[in-house]
């Protein structure tokens, strides 16, 4: 860790290169994937609302095909030949044989009578002897729905063993007597047909729900009649229509719907929420190749940049490096007007103004050289001078010491002087303090000695007085 510490603050450009790099791929993959969150967002919404639209165009075309159906039958309840369809069974049958060529998507058309329990089919199918259509259950629900068509749940059909969906509505004469129940078969495979038309992405398919919650059609047959009332994603199926994202089937699925307002079936498209990322990828291959040329150019770009202050930064540090070797005459222009070019000049300033003062101070050291000589010579002249003194002091001290025995010999004459002996020792503690004080004057040098002559004299005078006395 230190060794890398070290090798990233040992260079000014690595200092600033580096974070700007750094700071700039940060960016560019935050901003990347700010832009590929949104664009999920976005492509989810879009996908979603295009999903529902497809749905309700599709619940149009179900609509229309619904309402055909339903104003056929209208038409065909309508027809006197069907009040009296036991005087009429050939010329109902050619319309019935008309109907179904002229619509494909018709299986079989058929009357269920009341009275007889008879039925009339076509194409004509060869029914159980026990077959009476007043036990069925499209019989018994357009009975339940007086003058409206009912539409059955999925069911086998048992004259063809197919799995077919009925459009039933009842007959009455003029006397609102019931006459019976007319019929349509429509195939399952036509239904799945009319569905398939739709495309719903690349995973997409569409189902078809039954107002109980089963399924009427969907890719897998098995699943057909299969109920689903008790999943999320049917119980959230309200209103005419709408989309969600929900959990169906083993994955997470986005959802448009539409209810059926003939049926009251709801037409759903749906489709794997992982093919938005799918639709999104694209984007993030876009967004790496932008954010590596930006890179590359905010790389290059920086060290540019880089170099242009720092290459500036190397020749004021050779040129401070030369002032520290003492050569003050060697700089390097830098014409910058920034705060380098400043610095550079600042630095340059304080290079003349040392210079000067160095030139200065040389002038100052040849002088005090002079003064230094001369006060040698001064002072050899002073130390000849201390050493007479000292000659001259060595002579004075053998004086001192010749006058002391005499003074001494005085003293004893004048201890038998008794009447001159108070005169004497006064005498002689003059003398003593004249004698330090020639002591402490030969310290002070040449002038002092002089003075400590004229004591000598003195000295000698008052012995001369002692003697004369004694």
């Amino acid at each position: 860790m230190k060794r890398l510490t070290d090798w990233y603050f040992n260079s000014l450009k690595k200092q600033i290169l580096i974070p700007f790099l750094a700071l700039i791929m940060i960016s560019g993959m935050a901003i990347s994937y700010m832009s590929y969150k949104n664009s999920i967002e976005l492509t989810t919404q879009e996908i979603t609302g295009s999903t529902e639209e497809q749905v309700k165009s599709m619940n149009d075309s179900f609509e229309t095909f619904f309402q055909k159906t339903e104003n056929q039958l209208d038409r065909f309840s309508k027809y006197p030949i069907m009040i009296s369809y036991d005087k009429n069974l050939e010329s109902i049958m050619d319309e019935f044989s008309y109907t179904q060529t002229s619509n494909s998507e018709i299986n079989g058309i058929y009357l269920g009578t009341e009275k007889d329990g008879k039925a009339l089919i076509f194409p004509e199918t060869e029914l159980p002897a026990d077959y009476d259509p007043r036990q069925r259950d499209w019989y018994q629900s357009a009975l339940k729905q007086k003058n409206k068509t009912i539409w059955t749940e999925p069911y086998t059909d048992q004259a063809t063993n197919e799995l077919v969906i009925t459009a039933a509505k009842a007959i009455y004469d003029d006397r609102d007597e019931l006459i019976g129940v007319l019929g349509v078969d429509i195939s399952i495979d036509t239904v799945i047909t009319m569905v398939n038309q739709t495309k719903f992405g690349e995973t997409g398919y569409t189902v078809l729900l039954d107002q109980k919650g089963s399924f009427v059609t969907h890719p897998d047959k098995e699943k057909i009649q299969q109920d689903i009332s008790k999943e999320n994603i049917f119980k959230k199926m309200k209103g005419e229509s709408g989309s969600m994202i929900e959990e169906f089937e083993g994955q997470s699925r986005i959802v448009g719907y539409a209810t059926n307002p003939t049926t009251g079936w709801r037409i759903a498209g749906v489709m794997e929420e992982n093919e938005v990322k799918v639709r999104a990828s694209p984007m993030i291959i876009d967004n790496v190749i932008t954010l590596l040329i930006v890179f590359t150019v905010t790389a290059l770009s920086a060290i540019f940049i880089t170099r242009s202050l720092t290459n500036p930064i190397k020749k004021l540090q050779e040129s401070i490096r030369k002032m520290a070797d003492g050569d003050f005459t060697s700089w390097n222009s830098i014409s910058r007007k920034d705060e380098i070019g400043q610095l550079a000049e600042d630095t340059s300033l304080m290079t003349r103004n040392m210079s000067h003062m160095l030139g200065v101070v040389n002038n100052l050291s040849d002088k005090v050289s002079d003064s230094s000589m001369t006060l040698v010579a001064s002072a050899d002249e002073n130390s000849a001078a201390a050493n007479e003194v000292a000659m001259t002091m060595e002579q004075i001290a053998a004086g001192a010491i010749d006058q002391i025995e005499v003074g001494h010999n005085n003293e004893m004459a004048v201890k038998l002087l008794a009447d001159k002996i108070n005169d004497l020792e006064a005498q002689t503690g003059k003398m003593a303090t004249e004698s330090e004080n020639m002591f402490k004057a030969s310290e002070n040098g040449i002038t002092q000695v002089q003075g400590l002559k004229q004591q000598f004299n003195e000295t000698s005078q008052i012995s001369n007085k002692m003697s004369t006395a004694v």
